[in-house]
């Protein structure tokens, strides 16, 4: 089964059963997933939930329920829970999901009118692992009871938590996640590591490294440091007295050609001095 982003709504059985849970100190725990091949819109055009589907206590066509076999808190608004469904019968597409909870209450609903997760028949087992993440209720607020072996949970829970923090990382990068691209955390500790443009560093070195430039109060084409100009460009009402980070339009007489449209930049000089 391919990995899809799901929005399921919570049920208002379902924030009842929370919210009773919290009132007496516990936290509602989540023990199966069921499937269904019921087409149900759950929110309208604007994306809200509908009415009709927070009033939702059951699927509309459940055909299979599963207890979940691992899981456990990502954080204090996510949890991740994994479940089993066994080839067999009856054969059909998954149009619904449902998070129940050890009550038996249906916590989350999703459905959609023309989206299919897949086909469930006899030929394999659908092994389902998804993060569960909420902003509208207590942080800690719901937990997992899972029905197979500790030692397996725990190892999934550390994965699923290991896999939180390097999707974190990856799209902290500015990077779109991808399951297929094993290059994507490289990338993002390369970029994240990266200091930050205008950054000074000192270098023990004949030449300055790819991407950097030596602070020699040389000036600069703005047009190829767009990036460094709009980073130390000293403002236009510092331009008059600044000693550098001042725009200009003759290199080889920086200080006389001054102006706040300048073509050139004027980088710091720190040559004797101690940094």
């Amino acid at each position: 089964m391919a990995e899809q982003t799901l929005q399921p709504i919570l049920t208002d059985a379902g924030l009842a059963a929370v919210a009773a849970a919290h009132g007496a100190g516990v936290q509602a725990r989540i023990s199966h997933i069921a499937l269904g091949d019921a087409q149900i819109p759950i929110r309208d055009a604007g994306g809200d939930p509908l009415p009709a589907a927070r009033a939702r206590t059951a699927l509309a066509q459940e055909q299979v329920r599963v207890p979940i076999t691992a899981g456990g808190a990502l954080t204090p608004a996510s949890i991740a829970v994994d479940a089993t469904v066994p080839a067999g019968v009856p054969g059909f597409w998954v149009r619904e999901v449902g998070v129940v909870l050890d009550s038996g209450v249906l916590l989350a609903y999703w459905s959609d009118a023309t989206l299919a997760l897949g086909w469930r028949g006899e030929a394999a087992d659908w092994v389902l692992r998804a993060t569960l993440a909420w902003a509208d209720l207590p942080p800690g607020s719901i937990t997992v009871v899972f029905d197979g072996d500790s030692a397996y949970a725990a190892l999934d829970l550390a994965l699923a938590r290991l896999d939180a923090k390097v999707r974190h990382a990856v799209v902290d990068s500015g990077q779109t996640w991808s399951d297929v691209d094993d290059t994507q955390l490289t990338q993002a500790i390369q970029a994240l590591a990266m200091a930050p443009v205008g950054a000074l560093m000192a270098f023990a070195m004949p030449a300055p490294p790819a991407g950097w430039l030596k602070a020699n109060g040389a000036a600069i084409p703005r047009s190829n440091y767009a990036a460094l100009d709009a980073a130390i460009y000293c403002g236009d009402a510092e331009i008059a007295a600044a000693d550098w980070g001042y725009r200009c339009d003759n290199p080889f007489d920086p200080g006389g050609s001054r102006n706040t449209v300048g073509t050139h930049l004027v980088l710091p000089d720190v040559r004797g001095r101690f940094v």
